[in-house]
């Protein structure tokens, strides 16, 4: 310290300009000397009261940096992947965030009240600039330089400037420059990518907050701090930028909030919202009390009846009516029907106004509001009802793994079977009870959570003597998961269907759906084999079905997504008897799949192929918890299906 009471300390100007001044000696000046960084190296005059702060409240502004960027990463990912879906959102994603921490030692570095200015405005304007950005790189038709040109021109910058508030923490400061950029890169880019987002997928509290919220919520913050880092910095003002005068401040920070706040949705427990303007993202993050938007960019009418974040992403019902403008030109096909949707997948729908047919005229079924409901657009879900003409006996009761719209629940319901819900998300299951009419099960026979843990709960109560009650086994199990365009690969595990098999009557059939929406429909592709030959394995006794109108092909089986239906059963057969009438339920669609059954048998052999010839082929498609590719397999799959749709 020198006689005028002042400390002179050394920094980098750009880079280390982000911490209060790092404090070197003059040993470490003389290693300084020898590296090419020193000519970046400038002596400023420091007031002793201005010195930096505790190692500890530093090791605080790094932890709080990191869970900032984590959160800003997910709510990201939740707005760009209804457009393409996870595999394609994930697909360059961790090449440009390691990128981008990897050249930031080489690029420039604002002040840390710049820093934190610019990087607010960036989080303020995401989901707009993130929306949008998404949807005309989406018009690209490419599931894999669509989304990187996303990541590029939204994520990168924000992910640019975040990365730089690490130098300031300094954890390493007696250590070589190069030891410490090779810590922070490492840091910033596991830590985010992957190690908070495992405890983020288990906090279902955060994982229903709104992506927009989140993402003004944190650039507010940042915006905040920018005005306490400018107020208490040691940089001269005439020698800062003009970003961090007040004159540009303000009105950028008012005109900033003005354009994003009223697009975003009321937070869960307020009043009723008022509708979105312009800029707001299409898929309304909340139903609206007054209104219901028309989708404001669509060739199709569409109308959002409710859109709610939840924990498998957001939850949509929408309709497509018939076109009340000449300037909706639609096809036939996707017109009146209500619709479910969560993030990029397409859970199912149902036919509305016309389109709702019934056998005989007779009255329709209806939603809670009374709305008359049609036929399932999907008939793969009517398929599985043929889990209920089993020839061994008359099933009683039902499990449900994966609810969907609830059109087998719904069904075996109305056919007086007890019927039990395993759902992981709420929303899903309270859209299907508002939107599809899914009849009240009674709340004993309800469970949202995930089916993995649940299973191997029941499964241990079934067979364990020491359990006095034990729990209930099912004639009827209908699965059918998924998650974001592929399935949950740890509910398709031998030691799942093991467990899944003690909680089944003995001569109880199951219901596997394997459809274009989740292990991409390809019935000959890796995932689909190998979870064929898995139930197979396990079972013992399995049979697969269709539901296309027409006989499919060699060529058909080897390209086209195909919907099918694996009936498996711990029996020593498995047989259908004939469908009848009151099978129908009164359905068109029912009549007709459930009465043409045997025509819609595929050979196993057909599936197969020549997979179980080599010797040793149990290690390569037999799924386990230990070696379990199909998440690995899929994700090609996944990108085909979205060039497709």
């Amino acid at each position: 310290m020198n006689a005028s009471g002042r400390r002179r300390c050394f920094h980098l100007r750009g880079a280390s300009q982000l911490t209060p001044q790092r404090l070197i000696s003059s040993q470490q000046r003389r290693t300084l000397n020898k590296q090419s960084v020193l000519e970046r190296v400038v002596v400023v005059d420091v007031p002793a009261s201005a010195m930096p702060i505790s190692r500890e409240s530093r090791l605080a502004y790094l932890a709080a940096s990191l869970a900032g960027l984590s959160l800003a990463l997910l709510a990201y990912e939740r707005i760009v992947q209804p457009l393409y879906g996870a595999a394609a959102t994930g697909h360059w994603l961790t090449n440009v965030l390691y990128g981008v921490t990897t050249i930031i030692y080489f690029g420039p570095a604002p002040s840390p009240a710049t820093t934190h200015f610019a990087l607010g405005v960036l989080l303020c304007a995401a989901p707009l600039t993130a929306y949008w950005t998404a949807v005309l790189t989406a018009r690209f038709g490419d599931p894999v330089w669509g989304p990187a040109v996303t990541h590029g021109l939204v994520l990168a910058p924000i992910y640019y400037l975040g990365s730089c508030l690490h130098m300031m923490a300094n954890l390493v400061p007696q250590a070589e420059i190069g030891t410490e950029q090779i810590v922070m890169t490492q840091l910033f880019y596991w830590i985010p990518v992957y190690a908070i987002p495992f405890y983020l997928a288990s906090q279902p509290d955060l994982l229903v907050i709104p992506s927009e919220l989140l993402l003004v919520a944190l650039g507010v913050i940042s915006l905040i701090t920018s005005r306490f880092v400018y107020a208490f910095s040691s940089v001269p003002k005439e020698q800062r930028g003009r970003l961090e005068s007040n004159r540009v401040f303000y009105p950028t920070v008012a005109l900033v909030l003005a354009l994003v706040l009223p697009s975003l949705p009321a937070p869960p427990t307020s009043l009723p919202s008022f509708p979105n303007v312009t800029l707001s993202i299409p898929t309304a993050a909340s139903p609206l009390s007054a209104v219901t938007p028309l989708h404001p960019t669509s060739a199709y009418p569409i109308t959002i009846l409710s859109s709610i974040q939840s924990n498998t992403g957001r939850i949509v019902v929408g309709e497509i009516r018939k076109p009340g403008r000449k300037q909706h030109a639609v096809s036939e096909n996707v017109v009146n029907v209500r619709f479910l949707r969560a993030a990029h997948s397409l859970l199912g729908g149902l036919w509305i106004d016309e389109r709702v047919h019934t056998l005989d005229d007779a009255p329709a079924y209806t939603d809670g509001k009374g709305t008359p409901l049609g036929d399932s657009i999907y008939a793969a879900f009517v398929l599985q009802e043929a889990t209920r003409l089993n020839a061994a006996g008359n099933p009683k009761n039902a499990l449900i793994i994966g609810l969907g719209t609830g059109v087998s629940a719904t069904a075996f319901a109305r056919h007086g079977m007890d019927t039990t819900i395993l759902e992981v998300d709420p929303a899903v299951y309270t859209a299907a009870r508002e939107y599809f009419g899914l009849p009240d099960p009674g709340a004993d026979r309800v469970f949202l959570e995930d089916a993995g843990p649940w299973v191997v709960q029941r499964a241990n109560d079934t067979t364990n003597p020491d359990v006095e009650v034990k729990g209930e086994v099912y004639d009827v199990v209908v699965h059918d998961c998924f998650s974001g365009g592929g399935v949950p690969a740890h509910i398709f595990t031998t030691e799942f269907w093991t467990d899944l098999k003690k909680i089944m009557s003995p001569t109880g059939v199951l219901a596997v759906i394997a459809t274009g929406k989740n292990f991409a429909g390809e019935p000959r592709s890796k995932a689909a084999r190998a979870i064929l030959l898995t139930l197979t394995t396990v079972f013992g006794q399995c049979r697969a079905f269709h539901d296309s109108l027409e006989q499919l092909t060699d060529a058909q089986f080897d390209d086209d997504f195909i919907n099918m239906v694996y009936f498996c059963t711990p029996a020593e057969t498995l047989a259908f008897r004939d469908a009848k009438p009151s099978d129908f339920l009164n359905s068109y669609m029912r009549g007709q799949i459930l009465s043409t059954l045997p025509q819609r048998e595929v050979p196993l052999a057909r599936l197969i192929g020549n997979a179980t010839e080599a010797e040793g082929w149990e290690a390569e498609w037999i799924v386990t918890a230990n070696n379990n590719q199909l998440g690995l397999w899929q994700k090609p799959e996944a990108l085909k299906h979205w060039k497709r749709e």
